[in-house]
């Protein structure tokens, strides 16, 4: 008898199915039949009963006894801040600011590292921006990056707010923009891109023209280059505050502008910064002429008296734009208004345009007179800023 037992005992020790294990088995069968909420079964001492409630018991168990690892976190994707160039770029097209500016630190609870992936998707939702991309990054080690050119953000935007363009996408506000990218610029090209952000149009992605309320002013461009000292360019775009010309309703009557205000030291004729798209009220000498209340000068001098209207190729094409230019003509000079007229010919070239700023000089009651050596020079230059020539 006690030869057979130690057998018995041997061979249920190998099958794993010890008198210790049957009565662990027991005790694990019976609470999984608890917690499937049936009735715990009386076993048997039979081999095929105990494995059957091995294999039924052993994942109740292992679940009961395997290590709890919580969920991966999920890494978010890269944010992106645009800089400078990039971000004037995307305000250029611009019809609207896309919603309200956020604080930095909500926007950088993620790398702002640029990768591949990102800078891809970037350029596929807005393809009218072009490379090399500019981006802000916190950390100087961030700074290298192969698929784009990175800048480190100073103190004084480590705190300050920027503009969420998508969900992943943010940019500086317009005015942080202009300094960030005037670096390395003269003062006409900052005065251009100033008074575009000023300004009350967009260029759409089909290379038209759209209206829509300024981005900014040029009182908000000098409160900010003012805060923010620590920015390269800021003393550069405090200069140029005075001539941006603000409300201008295209690229071409910013460009007559600035070439009739910019100093001649600058290639311009030093006349006197005019007011665009000014609202003139029709009076009672000029509703005999008026079709409607009030007309938009293009370019106004209100002290003066002295309105320059640009008349545009693109857009003064049909009779009845004639019809209509006409009658605006009439009803301001009969109101006491001098107005003369600037066709794109004439802007472009540099001749015509003498004879047009001496008669805009004479109108203004001081005579033109320009005592910059290589004057013409500067005057190539400045055409070739203002995209007058090529």
């Amino acid at each position: 008898r006690y030869r057979s037992a130690m057998q018995r005992d041997a061979s249920e020790a190998a099958q794993g199915l010890g008198r210790g294990r049957r009565r662990g088995l027991r005790e694990t069968a019976g609470d999984a039949a608890t917690v499937r909420g049936a009735t715990p079964v009386r076993h048997s001492h039979d081999k095929s009963t105990a494995a059957s409630l091995y294999a039924r018991a052993s994942p109740v168990r292992l679940r009961a006894s395997a290590p709890e690892h919580p969920p991966p976190e999920r890494i978010p994707m890269p944010k992106l801040l645009l800089f400078g160039p990039t971000a004037l770029e995307f305000y250029e097209h611009c019809t609207a600011l896309p919603s309200e500016a956020v604080t930095f630190a909500a926007a950088s609870r993620h790398s702002l590292v640029p990768h591949a992936a990102t800078v891809a998707a970037l350029q596929e939702q807005f393809p009218f921006l072009t490379e090399p991309f500019h981006f802000t990054v916190a950390e100087e080690r961030d700074r290298r990056q192969r698929c784009a050119r990175c800048h480190v953000a100073p103190p004084s935007l480590r705190e300050g707010l920027v503009v969420p363009i998508t969900g992943d996408v943010f940019a500086p506000p317009p005015e942080i923009a202009l300094i960030q990218g005037s670096r390395g610029f003269d003062l006409p090209r900052i005065a251009l891109k100033g008074s575009a952000l000023c300004g009350a149009f967009a260029i759409t992605r089909d290379g038209h023209l759209t209206g829509r309320e300024p981005l900014t002013s040029p009182g908000a461009v000098e409160r900010l280059s003012r805060t923010h000292r620590d920015l390269a360019g800021c003393i550069a775009v405090r200069s140029a505050v005075p001539w941006m010309l603000p409300r201008g309703a295209s690229p071409r009557e910013l460009a007559s502008a600035l070439a009739l205000a910019l100093p001649t030291h600058h290639g311009g004729y030093g006349l006197l910064r005019p007011l665009l798209n000014q609202r003139i009220d029709v009076t009672r000498r000029g509703q005999p002429a008026a079709a409607k209340r009030y007309y938009v000068a293009d370019l106004c001098w209100p002290a003066q008296r002295l309105i320059v209207e640009y008349d545009s190729d693109a857009f003064h094409l049909t009779s009845s734009q004639h019809y209509y230019d006409a009658v605006k003509r009439t009803t301001l000079e009969e109101m006491g208004y001098r107005v003369i007229t600037l066709t794109s010919r004439q802007l472009r070239s540099l001749d015509e345009m003498d004879k047009v700023a001496a008669i805009i000089a004479k109108a203004l009651g001081r005579p033109l007179r320009i005592r910059t050596r290589n004057h013409r020079a500067r005057q190539i230059t400045l055409w070739k800023t203002l995209g007058l020539l090529r």
